[in-house]
């Protein structure tokens, strides 16, 4: 009987520090900080109350992340500031809900976030995590910590194409709006779509700005101008935010999401950089000409802004 209890308290403590390697290893992958604190009960022999602990552990309610970036933010709720952003394959412990619990609310390295529970797996006891009371959002304009003196704030340069002079009075009105320089929302325009509102490219990245679908809230119009320009403004600018205001760095925050802003970036997002911000750069020097613009025509912008032409003109005599 004793060398019966002797292999059966070996068997749970290997198991035990098996679940206790994995919960780490999920830490690591998932880029969290984490420290798990096993308290032995004095009430409890060594192995009831390890085993108590691991339950307690692997019952915590956990959503891992399950699109290809997934923004956080402030309060529960698309009009929140973006305050990061997480990848496909991140793990999160929830420690809230919102009350109609669509959003998580988890830990992150500087403080807290909410999260789309809708773009998420939720594993473990996610019914006993509390429901948490939010604040109303700010301001869109305040929200993201952007303003003029972050930005510089000018008109629109004739750098640009036709093809996205065609909009000027609509970029006017957004720059004004998300307290953002026009010539960075050109930019952007630019080298997205060239002003064409109704394209759609392979990776799936819908409209005028080129946002990706995760981005909208269920039953938005992804094509419909205002609503693209809304999501994809309140992402650049919690790029700017991020970004300390650095135009350059904020398309690198667009184009291969925030978390390139202060790491690796890919292939596409150093092509993104150069041409945007030589483009950038160009616009707001006073030059009435960009030498990057005509080279990234050259490469291949010219049959974007081909495609963004024809899409006008049907514009126009449909209005």
């Amino acid at each position: 009987m004793e060398h019966n209890n002797k292999f059966r308290l070996k068997a749970l403590l290997t198991f035990t520090a098996a679940i206790l390697l994995g919960l780490h290893l999920v830490g690591l992958i998932s880029h969290q900080p984490s420290i798990t604190y096993v308290v032995i009960d004095p009430t409890r022999s060594g192995v009831e109350s390890i085993a108590a602990e691991v339950a307690q552990i692997t019952s915590a309610c956990t959503a891992t992340v399950r699109v290809d970036a997934l923004n956080q933010r402030n309060g529960p709720g698309e009009s929140y500031a973006i305050t990061g952003t997480a990848a496909r394959g991140e793990v999160f412990t929830v420690s809230g809900w919102d009350d109609a619990q669509q959003w998580v609310h988890v830990p992150v390295l500087n403080g807290t976030a909410w999260m789309s529970a809708r773009y998420m797996t939720l594993s473990g006891d996610c019914n006993a995590a509390a429901v948490k009371a939010a604040t109303a959002p700010a301001d869109t304009a305040q929200a993201s910590g952007v303003s003029s003196a972050g930005v510089a704030m000018t008109g629109l340069s004739p750098v640009f194409t036709p093809e996205v002079q065609f909009w000027a009075s609509e970029i006017a009105a957004w720059a004004e709006s998300y307290q953002m320089d026009a010539n960075l929302i050109a930019t952007v325009i630019q080298i997205e779509s060239c002003g064409n509102p109704s394209i759609s490219s392979s990776a799936g990245a819908q409209g005028l700005f080129q946002v990706m679908p995760f981005h909208f809230a269920a039953g938005e119009d992804m094509l419909d101008v205002q609503t693209n320009a809304n999501r994809g403004l309140t992402y650049l600018q919690g790029a700017i935010a991020l970004s300390n205001g650095d135009a350059g760095l904020a398309l690198v925050g667009y184009n291969g999401g925030y978390g390139a802003i202060s790491g690796r970036w890919a292939a596409e997002t150093q092509r993104y950089y150069y041409w945007g911000s030589g483009i950038y750069t160009d616009a707001i020097s006073g030059a009435t000409t960009s030498d990057t613009l005509q080279e990234w025509l050259a490469a291949g912008g010219s049959r974007l802004c081909a495609s963004a032409s024809q899409s006008q003109k049907v514009m126009l005599v449909v209005d």
